[in-house]
């Protein structure tokens, strides 16, 4: 019998339109699949309801009375799950790893590896969009579950920059965060996603910079 020991986790608010594509392209492509957990994040749409048809090894956790952001959702995935790997993914990309998944090869050769990360492929419903994005790329990547706990999961102060700050978190605890060349997911581009506001987006990833170098500043002898 194969080996099932990894849980993608996916956050979901009003997703309603993309989600059953994105479920399906993790249960036709994910090596390794144990579990998919969704984040029902407080949706008024039919989020919850579609991705409850797909029955095991699909299941939702309702969060309401948010939204509560990306951090929150994955936060509270994750708390249910049992899998040593962690894959976190949007609601609205598409798996794209092969089998077998090179980052699973990478983290189980090197145990001083925290988080692997793939290649990312943008997209809109008109097709590719720009060049591929090389590694590390958060919402490319798997971690490691022991990780994840050792660090307290995502910080869900950061409605932006939450997935950068969690793989600097990870490498300044003295862990590797590599990445293999092969697209691992397809990345949507849409106007009214959370990325398209750049001058948040770009906040968030210097306020998570700025946070891993006082870090590192006050981990050297003397500080």
């Amino acid at each position: 019998m194969s080996v099932r020991d990894v849980a993608v986790i996916m956050p979901a608010h009003n997703a309603g339109r993309w989600i059953g594509a994105a479920i399906e392209s993790v249960l036709d492509g994910a090596d390794r699949l144990a579990e998919l957990v969704v984040t029902d994040d407080s949706s008024t749409d039919d989020t919850a309801d579609i991705a409850r048809s797909y029955g095991d090894p699909v299941r939702v956790v309702s969060l309401t009375g948010g939204p509560y952001g990306q951090a929150a959702g994955r936060n509270a995935a994750v708390a249910t799950t049992t899998s040593p790997y962690l894959v976190i993914m949007d609601a609205d990309d598409l798996w794209a790893a092969g089998r077998p998944d090179p980052r699973l090869a990478v983290l189980d050769a090197r145990p001083e590896v925290g988080v692997v990360s793939g290649a990312v492929a943008p997209f809109t419903d008109d097709g590719p969009f720009g060049p591929v994005r090389p590694g590390p790329v958060a919402v490319a990547s798997i971690t490691r579950r022991s990780v994840w706990d050792a660090l307290g999961g995502m910080d869900e102060t950061r409605l932006h920059g939450e997935d950068i700050d969690y793989l600097l978190r990870v490498r300044d605890s003295g862990l590797e965060v590599v990445a293999v060349d092969e697209v691992t997911l397809r990345y949507r581009i849409r106007p009214d996603s959370l990325s398209r506001d750049r001058t948040a987006t770009n906040r968030g990833l210097l306020d998570a910079i700025h946070s891993s170098l006082q870090r590192r500043r006050s981990s050297r002898p003397g500080s």
